[in-house]
């Protein structure tokens, strides 16, 4: 009996099966709900894996083909330098003090779309694609956008080609330059533009820049898909204690990976808003981070230094470090709200997301609400900065009341914005449509 799922392939050369960080997470829930009947999903992966990551793809149930180079090109050693420049900078940042952000001409070089060109990839690519016979094509980020090159004009008319955003990465890297960090790529407003023309869909990750790709590329459809949260392939359903529960304390929970957004928000929240609640609440609120970023943190020197740069002993007061996490779960059952004090990036914050899907109260700036959706502002503390955040968190400690109807005002919205099946909602409807439009599945090779 012919296959009758519809077959989609993503193409990555992110593991995101990981689940270290945000886009993984991103990544990973979309995977499993492309990979549930009626559909069969795929992935071709670009890059070497290590026997810890092979087994984590498997025991997530990843159909996955990886490929690499015993002579990968020259751009490969380009990336590696990026990244160890970019921890190198950060570092000569930390040990120097200097007061002002680093200059972005002292920075590392940011990265060129050409620098993830692998051209060796484009064989390869079309062999998986001829032997799996996709129906559609998922390309994470704009930076695989070069495998399209491996598509028949035949080909080209019978899949759909759709890239995953996550976000306005022109932008995003504006944003990053101005507040004196490096970001991995250098792109152009009129760059990614032409990118994204080349695709039948782009994925917006939220309503606004959904609006803004329309402009970039409008001769190329987008819609909005969202995040869903889901606990091992099941919808998050948190039960909440009665309004009347005591508290005893209140457990308070940053989650982070190692990036420059996340390290300068947690940086400007320790040195601004937590000597408010520690002198306030000191024996009241506990402060948990959790993520890479503890790297970050643990590797300041330890000095009680007045340097805007630095993260001292005495700003860790009250504060327990978890570092990296076995499952995002095993943070959140130890938390009753979660900060996001995030001053500049795009896309939607999953941590937000998260949060919420965990039934847990978010504190968060205006900048981190960006793209939530209008119905999750009951559940949530918004700021117009980082400092009006030890407020917020201390007026919360004489209302055990407010804190567990948000808390249950949140988990709500694990059933209905943040599932499955209302944040992919448009995107299966687009793959409905465009399927009874295109011709049948393709059956011969190039």
């Amino acid at each position: 009996m012919p296959e009758s799922r519809h077959r989609i392939l993503f193409a990555t050369d992110i593991p995101f099966w990981r689940m270290s960080d945000g886009a993984h997470q991103r990544i990973a829930s979309l995977y499993r709900f492309l990979s549930k009947d009626p559909y069969l999903g795929k992935v071709f992966f670009l890059g070497s894996l290590d026997a810890k990551s092979i087994d984590l793809a498997r025991s997530c149930d990843v159909d996955y083909q990886a490929f690499t180079s015993d002579h990968p090109p020259e751009n490969l050693a380009s990336r590696i330098q990026w990244y160890a420049d970019a921890t190198l900078n950060q570092a000569r940042k930390w040990l120097s003090r200097k007061s002002s952000p680093l200059p972005i001409a002292e920075g590392p070089r940011s990265l060129k779309l050409e620098d993830f060109r692998w051209p060796w990839a484009i064989q390869r690519f079309r062999e998986v694609v001829n032997q799996f016979k996709p129906d559609t094509i998922v390309f994470e980020y704009i930076k695989m956008g070069y495998l399209l090159e491996a598509l028949s004009k035949q080909q080209r008319q019978q899949i759909n080609c759709v890239v995953d955003t996550h976000d306005i990465i022109h932008r995003r890297a504006e944003q990053f330059f101005s507040n004196g960090f490096p970001h991995w790529l250098m792109i152009d407003r009129e760059q990614e533009s032409k990118v994204l023309n080349q695709f039948d869909l782009v994925m917006a990750i939220q309503d606004q820049e959904a609006r803004e790709f329309r402009e970039m590329a409008p001769e190329t459809e987008t819609i909005t898909v969202g995040h869903a949260v889901e606990l091992d392939g099941t919808p998050l359903a948190s039960p909440q204690k009665s309004v009347d529960a005591p508290l005893n304390q209140l457990r308070i929970g940053y989650i982070g990976s190692k990036n420059f957004s996340n390290w300068s928000a947690i940086r400007k929240f320790l040195q601004t808003a937590w000597p408010n609640v520690q002198k306030k609440n000191r024996d009241f609120c506990q402060l948990l981070i959790a993520g890479g970023i503890c790297d970050w943190i643990q590797s300041q020197p330890d000095t009680d230094a007045d340097d805007p740069q630095m993260i001292t002993a005495q700003h860790l007061q009250g504060v327990q470090l978890l570092g990296h996490v076995r499952t995002i779960d095993d943070f959140y059952d130890q938390i009753d709200v979660l900060i996001n004090p995030v001053e500049f990036g795009t896309g939607l914050k999953i941590k937000n997301a998260e949060a919420l899907s965990f039934g847990k109260l978010l504190i968060t700036t205006t900048q981190g609400f960006d793209g939530m959706p209008q119905s999750t502002r009951l559940a949530c503390k918004v700021v117009n900065s980082v400092d009006e955040m030890g407020d917020a968190i201390n007026s919360l400690t004489n209302d055990t009341s407010s804190i567990r109807s948000m808390q249950s005002l949140a988990a709500q919205l694990a059933q209905t914005e943040f599932s499955p099946e209302f944040a992919y909602s448009e995107l299966s409807e687009w793959i409905d449509r465009s399927n009874r439009n295109r011709p049948a599945r393709f059956t011969g090779d190039n």
